[in-house]
């Protein structure tokens, strides 16, 4: 018979003992699945391990150096050549568009 650690969602008793909300405790795995369903516990999560990516996907990833940093995009702060200067140049997903007829 395994054991499964719960967490209580609600005050409930449970093996002769008053448990709290919060409350964990180790329970059957048939008593895990009634007070699963009854709602009155919850299963803790327990993290998994997880392995290294595919040699396929670290070739496609370029590791970079310590202390090197992408140089940021400077034109997106321009004006565009149809905007005047003192105004900043909307991107093209938030100019409106011509109703059609």
């Amino acid at each position: 018979m395994t054991k499964v650690s719960l967490i209580a969602n609600k005050a409930m008793t449970y093996a002769t003992r008053r448990l709290q909300a919060g409350d964990e405790f180790l329970a059957s795995e048939r008593d895990a699945t009634i007070l699963t369903y009854a709602k009155k516990a919850k299963r803790q999560r327990v993290p998994g391990r997880v392995d290294a990516p595919p040699a396929s996907v670290l070739a496609r990833v370029a590791p970079s150096e310590p202390g090197t940093e992408p140089e940021a995009d400077t034109t997106a702060n321009e004006p565009a050549e149809n905007e005047p200067a003192g105004q900043p140049a909307t991107p093209a997903s938030r100019r409106r568009r011509k109703p059609r007829v």
